[in-house]
């Protein structure tokens, strides 16, 4: 894309952006970033002896399989003073194993203080987590969350929580983002890395070739003038009206009594409707004689004039709508006898 029809894209907002879609059903939308939430929170249970931890574990169900780019997990919880509290994310993986291998959870944290607010734990952040009370927030977990990439996603997520605290916490929510390796998120049936259109497109058209799908191009033809403002939006055209040029030439003959002036053109509407006006040859300005319009087959057909006199007929520039702008021709002198 030219850097001018990049600048008119950006005139157009998304929201202006319109899909007509046959009868043929689009396949369901699949983003690449999904957030998927726990049905509900629970409780932390309290150490059942010192030194021990007492265990909870949360659920989500993901149904997609397709397989993990990022993982990021928050909760909001609180914990009393003085607790030591762990986290720790399972893969459906290791669930369905019921293994806590290193390569089948990452450590979210461990706390010594209390916990009373929403956190995030994400590989891509900048603020490592802290032991003593951290303040909410989006933190960098103990262990990375890349053992828990490129695996399907599909099954059951489990968020291990240990409190070795003799009073017991409360987990409010729990979720998971997670960025897929492949995404739909228009639901055409294209993947968002080779999809030339952020809007469902199945077919994909691309009329000027500028990697930017008709059905989101703000200029279909690539002539640089807006569709909503192209006069002939689907065919290029640098003119006023968006329509391409076209050449015309016309002809005089005398034909026993009519003077037929005929309009050519590779463009029907150039032919048509065309304003032609018939001239004589005078010293100094040249006579009108008079003005006429061709028919669809680009014929136009006057009465001869009775005055002998050397004739031509000039065909003004015109406009053909959504075909193209007509130019003007001029047709070579003939004489004309006495009617």
């Amino acid at each position: 894309m030219t850097p001018v029809k990049m600048l008119l894209a950006l005139l157009v907002t998304v929201s202006s952006l319109v899909v007509v879609s046959g009868s043929t059903a689009q396949a369901a939308p699949a983003p690449c970033v999904v957030t998927y939430q726990s049905a509900a929170g629970g409780a932390i249970p309290a150490n059942p002896a010192p030194g021990s931890f007492g265990y909870n574990f949360f659920d989500i169900v993901v149904p997609d399989a397709r397989i993990v780019a990022d993982v990021d997990f928050s909760m909001d919880v609180t914990v009393p003073n003085g607790a030591e509290v762990s986290f720790r994310l399972v893969t459906p993986e290791a669930v369905n194993a019921g293994t806590q291998g290193p390569l089948a959870m990452a450590s979210g944290g461990l706390t010594t203080g209390p916990l009373n607010a929403a956190y995030t734990f994400d590989d891509e952040a900048t603020t490592a987590w802290s032991g003593a009370s951290p303040p909410a927030g989006r933190y960098k977990p103990f262990t990375p969350l890349t053992a828990l990439e490129t695996k399907p996603a599909a099954g059951t997520w489990r968020l291990h929580v240990g409190n070795t605290n003799a009073s017991p916490g409360t987990l409010r929510s729990f979720s998971i983002t997670l960025t897929f390796t492949t995404c739909d998120t228009d639901g055409d049936g294209i993947e968002d890395r080779v999809d030339n259109c952020p809007v469902a497109n199945a077919d994909q058209a691309d009329l000027d070739a500028d990697a930017f799908g008709n059905a989101c191009d703000v200029d279909v033809d690539g002539d640089l003038v807006l569709d909503d403002v192209d006069g002939c939006a689907t065919t290029a055209g640098r003119t006023a009206t968006g329509c391409p040029s076209a050449t015309r030439t016309a002809a005089l003959a005398r034909r026993r009594n009519r003077l037929v002036t005929t309009v050519a053109s590779t463009v029907a509407g150039c032919r048509a409707d065309a304003e032609v006006t018939v001239w004589r040859k005078k010293k100094g300005r040249d006579a009108r004689i008079v003005l006429a319009s061709t028919d669809t087959r680009g014929k136009a057909s006057t009465r001869a004039p009775r005055r002998a006199g050397r004739y031509y007929v000039t065909v003004a520039s015109s406009y053909a709508a959504g075909q193209a702008e007509c130019g003007a021709a001029r047709s070579r002198v003939v004489k004309v006898r006495r009617r």
